[in-house]
């Protein structure tokens, strides 16, 4: 659920033509605000299972974009091993014009939050 401080900081953001606020505020009402725990189950699908499932900020991951050469463009496809609640997946496409995006996810739960957050993002 949104609540009133990230309503309020989204609006400020709005109003301050601050787009990477903007787009850190629609993201953080995504996912869970901590990714709940690997299952037992899934813990043999994951490359390690001491893996630290790590978030770039908005902020962060637009530094990364603006320095691929030549930039992502409608002809491209960007795939992301480990993909988790597909963070990066959703951030590529709120950001660029890529024309496709795949998140490949062994973990079936991490493979559902990013499920999840793509079906709330298409209900806006």
């Amino acid at each position: 659920p949104v609540v009133a401080e990230d309503m309020a900081r989204f609006i400020m953001s709005r109003i301050l033509g601050d787009d990477d606020d903007a787009v850190s505020c629609i993201l953080a009402d995504l996912w869970p605000r901590a990714p709940p725990a690997l299952e037992a189950s899934e813990e043999k699908l994951v490359f390690n299972r001491w893996m630290v499932q790590a978030q770039v900020t908005t902020l962060a991951y637009r530094s990364v974009l603006a320095v691929l050469q030549p930039p992502l463009g409608s002809q491209d496809v960007l795939v992301e091993p480990f993909s988790g609640g597909g963070h990066l997946i959703i951030q590529t496409r709120l950001l660029t014009n890529v024309a496709k995006t795949v998140g490949v996810e062994a973990a079936p739960s991490r493979h559902k939050l990013a499920e999840q957050a793509m079906q709330q993002l298409r209900m806006c």
